[in-house]
């Protein structure tokens, strides 16, 4: 079975992160609408998980990133999630999104659907 024909029903990549796919187009859902969706350490792991299925499939052509819920995309960092000193500025290039883009000979379009603040380039 091809990776296009295991991603046509959604998968849940954590309890933060959903991945979906309709034809050429792949899905990264944050799902924390309650904190309108605000970056914790499951979307920080479970983005570039689920950017890195969606760039192994040679159907994909374009990826959009959005949020759950009608109150914005993503409201930042979640604030209220406890980080110990050693983790504080602390930024791995596993996290970053960019990465899978900029080192593949593959080219995708990016799309962020919906209101946003203070993402920056940390997901």
């Amino acid at each position: 079975m091809s990776t296009a024909q295991n991603l046509q029903s959604p998968v849940l990549i954590n309890d933060a992160v959903r991945l979906e796919r309709d034809a050429m187009v792949g899905w990264v859902v944050l799902t924390r609408p309650g904190q309108i969706n605000a970056i914790n350490d499951e979307i920080r792991q479970g983005v570039p998980q689920a950017l890195a299925m969606l760039h192994k499939d040679p159907d994909i052509r374009v990826i959009v990133i959005r949020g759950e819920g009608e109150r914005g995309f993503c409201a930042g960092a979640d604030i209220k999630e406890r980080r110990g000193p050693s983790a504080h500025g602390k930024r791995s290039l596993d996290r970053n999104p960019g990465r899978h883009h900029q080192t593949s000979d593959r080219r995708h379009s990016w799309l962020l659907h919906g209101r946003w603040a203070g993402i920056g380039a940390g997901v």
